[in-house]
C-alpha cells in the first residue's frame, strides 16, 4: 500500500499507509483537525522493478570492474597504446608480451614468438 503524508496543525507530519481508491482524509485521524495532503514521490527501490533492477546490478558490476582496470588503462594511453577496452585492462597491462596483444585485448598463448611465426606464415 502507499504511504499518504500529510500536514497537522496539531499532530504536525502524518504519514499513512492507505489504498490508492480511498478518498483523501480531510480531517487528522488522530484530533479531527483539518489537514493537506503533501505530495511527496513514491519510494521504489530498483530492485522492486524487475525491469530495471538487472541493468542497474549490470552498471554497478561494471563501475567495480572499471575503478580496478581504469588506472591501467589510463597508464597504457600515456605510453601511447590504444588498448581496445576498459574492461581487463589491468589483466592485459600485466600479462601481454606485445602491443598487439594490448590493442587486440587478447592474450596468446604462446606470446610474442607465436604471433611473430604466425604473421611470417602469413607473409
Amino acid at each position: 500500500m502507499p504511504t499518504y503524508r500529510y500536514l497537522c496543525p496539531k499532530c504536525n507530519t502524518i504519514e499513512l499507509h492507505r489504498s490508492i481508491y480511498d478518498v483523501p482524509l480531510v480531517r487528522c485521524p488522530f484530533c479531527s483537525s483539518g489537514v493537506i495532503q503533501v505530495l511527496t514521490p513514491p519510494n521504489i527501490a530498483a530492485a522492486a522493478t524487475p525491469n530495471k533492477s538487472g541493468s542497474v546490478n549490470l552498471i554497478n558490476q561494471t563501475e567495480a570492474r572499471w575503478d580496478k582496470d581504469m588506472p591501467a588503462y589510463k597508464r597504457l594511453r600515456a605510453d601511447g597504446i590504444q588498448p581496445s577496452r576498459i574492461d581487463g585492462a589491468a589483466q592485459i597491462e600485466s600479462q601481454a608480451e606485445t602491443r598487439f596483444e594490448v590493442e587486440s585485448g587478447s592474450l596468446h598463448p604462446g606470446g610474442a614468438k607465436q604471433i611473430e611465426s604466425e604473421i611470417a606464415k602469413g607473409a
